[in-house]
């Protein structure tokens, strides 16, 4: 019966449901730190989502990093790499913020909007629109 008692208590791994291992920001304010691309919208050619951590974006104050962990480097819509960039105010009332990468003197607005922050290269346009969610920094402190 005791062994019956702990079987049925036991559980395999595969049973076990992980903890998330990342943490998002539900009301980002800002721009820096790091961003994981959640999903991409392709206009016809459809939503694509990525998995969790596949494509990292790190924002500082004046350069962007590009991290690519998927084993298919051909899905990723960024190359990896490290960019400058600046925010571009609104032309006019009412109008987007833009990202200029490298210097260009225009670039996809952008946005933060319910809890993600959204570059849109002209979605109404058919251009493609990416979404990404801000990861919340974790540390683990160890006892010496």
């Amino acid at each position: 019966m005791v062994a019956c008692v702990f079987a049925a208590c036991s559980s395999s791994n595969d049973e076990l449901m992980p903890g998330a291992p990342f943490i998002y920001e539900e009301n980002p304010t800002t721009l820096e730190g790091t961003w994981h691309l959640v999903k991409a919208n392709y206009g016809w050619g459809g939503i694509k989502e990525y998995p969790e951590g596949d494509i990292e974006v790190v924002f500082n104050p004046s350069t962007m990093l590009v991290i690519n962990h998927s084993d298919s480097q051909e899905e990723s819509p960024f190359i990896d790499g490290t960019y400058t960039y600046q925010i571009l105010e609104a032309k006019h009332d009412g109008g987007s913020k833009r990202l200029a990468f490298n210097g260009k003197e225009d670039g996809p607005a952008f946005g933060l909007h319910d809890g993600m922050l959204i570059i849109d290269y002209g979605m109404a346009a058919d251009g493609p629109g990416y979404y990404f969610k801000k990861v919340i920094p974790t540390f683990s402190t160890f006892d010496n």
